[in-house]
């Protein structure tokens, strides 16, 4: 649904009120905790085991970062590899930013599922 790719929930919510019997797929719930207009970096979360979205702003300004780009078959390798090294997947846990496209899945775990 083209509301949903370009993250127009309150778009596709209103085309899945107004049209019942389309058998659209319903929405995950979404909370916005990004209200403000600034320019702010903006975190989209999502938690498939709840169908549910987070959108919350986050501070890149402060801290390190390690960004993860999970784009390929290689970010399941990498999952894997820093998954199997307790140090190195503390470090992830606390400092990881993972950014996924709209074509992957990322698990509850963290994994990456291209199948989807």
């Amino acid at each position: 649904m083209l509301w949903v790719a370009s993250r127009r929930f309150d778009a596709a919510n209103q085309l899945a009120a107004d049209y019942p019997d389309a058998d659209l797929k319903e929405l995950p719930t979404f909370t916005d905790m990004a209200t403000d207009n600034t320019t702010q970096p903006k975190a989209l979360r999502i938690y498939p085991a709840t169908r549910s979205m987070l959108r919350k702003p986050i501070n890149l300004e402060q801290g390190q970062h390690i960004v993860i780009i999970a784009d390929c078959h290689f970010s399941v390798n990498a999952v894997m590899s820093i998954e199997a090294h307790l140090d190195i997947a503390r470090v992830f846990a606390r400092h990881g930013l993972w950014l996924a496209n709209l074509r992957q899945h990322l698990q509850e775990n963290g994994s990456l599922d291209s199948t989807q």
